[in-house]
């Protein structure tokens, strides 16, 4: 071949390779190439250079057809000499050249700013012509003398229809029969000569696949008769196996965004009952999406379902027993967890208990009690509507199994208003003949925005035989805000002007005996707000009723 540019400046010598033998076909695909290897500045590039060859469809521009990368030995003027195609076995491809498109040579040298030089135009040389007139037999292509009819285009006087027609007839068909092969079915081979019959997969009217059945309920319907039923997946390497289920509203034409609580998949649990399998899913986990979606907002939670024990069937899905948000939150009987993990209900541990972060502070489940080298056990009341809850602790009596009171601590305090003395605000109530005792700690609490006044004190009862007396412990008033803080207040003496006057008394309701805690106003002001704050002990084995 010759390498000629646009202008018609020759520009290299390319040669073919010497003609190769049958059993040495590739090399007859090789290109021999001469060149210059120069650098940005024109020099000459002595030693060893990196040259990129790449065939191109046009002059200029253009995706490379082919391309070959050499590490090439140059003498002193840059000079190298390169065989195309010689980094594959099988050469250059022939296909490159079957067309009536030119191809354009680039060559490319490995060095600091050089740019690719300009294309060189291939161009065939004589033998070459040759060799593609060799493509067509007396100008005709191989085409013209495989028809029998008039009607190629080209001359068919070169065609001996009889011969033809008596080598057609000697062709041996292939043993190929319809043995028992019905319509929908994916056909198989059943035998070696060559023999179809009817395989596992079946296509319904509507599209539906069955394998292992005729009526597909589902786009894919596959029934085992061999227990276990299953479908495995094996995969080797990094990744793993993947189920992914794509969701999208709108059509496979003009999809659309997912809106907030859309189901994405579903894993769904049917079984068979005495006459039919139910009509809807009995257990499930499923996938949703938490938002409407967009390209930068994917939302998602993850719901669980069973079924109670004797329940009827019905085509309503099965109640949600669990959830995961968005968040990550685990709800379990409840669809809005606020923690990691929200139980709506008891939790009970049947071994291990309940272990704390660090690792070595345990709840044990077998005696409730806290194995820990340190550290506060902190039971908290709930707080979901914003209003303090209380924290009651209560233990079973074991002769009646009636659940009792144990210990009170009112989160919530109970407002004093009405007429002063305010009598009554608080009482324990003792069933008859019971020897129940404990302890009522109370503060009462007054201000008017400006100026704070406290009262604290404690009763001890015994009700067998009665006994009951009530002390204050602590009298307080100053000027400061209307909550309680942790800011030191300069106290005034007990008994000072403007001080509570809590009084606690003994009385009966109904024949049982109680008590009373009553309070007055402070002298200095009028309060806007008059609490009572208490905590209720049973220090003994009885049942008492704790009334506030």
């Amino acid at each position: 071949m010759i390498l000629v540019a646009a202008g018609g400046r020759l520009l290299a010598q390319l040669s073919g390779a010497p003609a190769a033998s049958p059993a040495s076909t590739a090399g007859s695909r090789l290109i021999r190439f001469k060149g210059r290897a120069l650098d940005s500045e024109g020099k000459p590039l002595a030693g060893v250079a990196g040259v990129t060859f790449a065939i191109y469809e046009e002059q200029s521009g253009g995706a490379p057809l082919w391309q070959e990368t050499k590490n090439l030995a140059t003498d002193a003027s840059g000079q190298f000499e390169a065989l195309l195609g010689a980094e594959s076995a099988a050469g250059i491809p022939a296909e490159l050249f079957m067309g009536e498109a030119p191809r354009w040579l680039a060559v490319l040298v490995h060095a600091p700013g050089t740019t690719e030089q300009p294309r060189i135009l291939l161009v065939s040389v004589p033998y070459a012509m040759q060799a593609a007139n060799a493509e067509r037999l007396g100008g005709l292509p191989a085409s013209a003398f495989l028809r029998t009819d008039a009607t190629c285009g080209e001359s068919s006087t070169f065609i001996n229809g009889n011969r033809v027609s008596s080598a057609a007839g000697r062709i041996a068909g292939a043993a190929i029969s319809a043995n028992g092969a019905n319509t929908g079915y994916l056909p198989v081979f059943s035998d070696g000569a060559g023999d179809i019959s009817n395989s596992s997969f079946f296509q319904a009217a509507n599209g539906y696949v069955g394998i292992g059945t005729t009526t597909p309920a589902f786009n894919l319907n596959v029934i085992s008769q061999s227990d276990p039923a299953a479908v495995t997946v094996e995969g080797y390497g990094t990744v793993g196996v993947n189920f992914i289920g794509r969701r999208a509203r709108g059509t496979l034409a003009a999809p659309t965004a997912l809106g907030v609580n859309d189901n994405i998949m579903a894993m769904q649990g049917r079984g068979y009952g005495a006459t039919g399998f139910s009509p809807g899913s009995r257990a499930y986990m499923k996938f949703f999406a938490a938002e409407n979606w967009s390209d930068t907002a994917q939302g998602t939670y993850i719901t669980l379902a069973t079924t109670q024990i004797g329940t009827a069937p019905t085509n309503t899905p099965a109640p949600e027993r669990m959830r995961v948000t968005d968040a990550g939150y685990v709800g379990i009987g409840t669809t809005a967890p606020d923690q990691m993990l929200t139980v709506a209900g008891a939790i009970h541990s049947t071994a291990g208990g309940i272990v704390f972060p660090d690792g070595s502070k345990q709840l044990s489940a077998a005696t409730g009690t806290a194995l820990q080298a340190g550290g506060n056990l902190v039971l908290a009341a709930g707080s979901s509507s914003g209003t303090a809850g209380n924290v009651d602790m209560q233990t079973v009596d074991g002769q009646t199994s009636t659940m009792s009171d144990r210990l009170l601590i009112a989160g919530t305090p109970k407002a004093m208003t009405g007429a002063v003395p305010m009598a009554n605000v608080f009482s324990v109530h003792i069933a008859a003949g019971d020897a129940a005792g404990g302890k009522v700690k109370f503060t009462i609490v007054a201000s008017d925005g400006t100026n704070y006044a406290m009262e604290t004190g404690e009763m001890v009862y015994l009700a067998s035989p009665v006994q009951m007396s009530c002390a204050v412990v602590l009298s307080e008033y100053a000027v400061a805000p209307p909550t309680y803080t942790n800011t030191v207040m300069g106290i005034p003496a007990i008994g000072q002007s403007g001080s509570l006057n809590a009084q606690c008394m003994t009385t009966t309701f109904g024949g049982d005996p109680g008590v009373i805690i009553f309070d007055t106003a402070p002298t200095s002001f009028t309060p806007t707000t008059h609490k009572l704050y208490y905590t209720i002990e049973n220090q003994s084995q009885s049942a008492l009723t704790l009334r506030p």
